[in-house]
C-alpha cells in the first residue's frame, strides 16, 4: 500500500465555501493536529481572515480566495478538507 507522508510538507487545505468547525470536519481535524505544516486554507467566503479567527486555533495561517493565491506559499500537497458530493472541485 502507498502511504503518503505529510510530515515536513507544505500543505494547502481546500475548504471552498464551507470552512468552519462543523462544515469542514476533515479540514478542521487536520488543522487541529497538524497545523504546523499548513501554509494556507482556501475558502473565498473567509478570504482575508486568519484560521485562528475562524476556528479558535491554527493562528497565523491565512485563509485565501483561491488555489492560485495559495501557490505563492510553494505548497507540496493540496489537501481536500471537505466532503465532495460529486467528482468536480468547485
Amino acid at each position: 500500500t502507498l502511504m503518503l507522508n505529510l510530515r515536513n510538507k507544505r500543505v494547502v487545505v481546500f475548504a471552498e465555501g464551507c470552512f468552519g468547525p462543523v462544515t469542514s470536519k476533515v479540514a478542521t481535524s487536520y488543522l487541529r493536529y497538524r497545523h504546523s505544516e499548513c501554509v494556507a486554507v482556501v475558502d473565498s467566503r473567509c478570504a482575508g481572515k486568519d484560521v485562528g479567527e475562524v476556528l479558535g486555533y491554527g493562528h497565523g495561517i491565512p485563509v485565501l480566495d483561491s488555489l492560485e493565491s495559495a501557490l505563492q506559499f510553494d505548497p507540496d500537497i493540496f489537501l481536500i478538507g471537505v466532503g465532495l458530493f460529486s467528482n468536480a472541485l468547485p
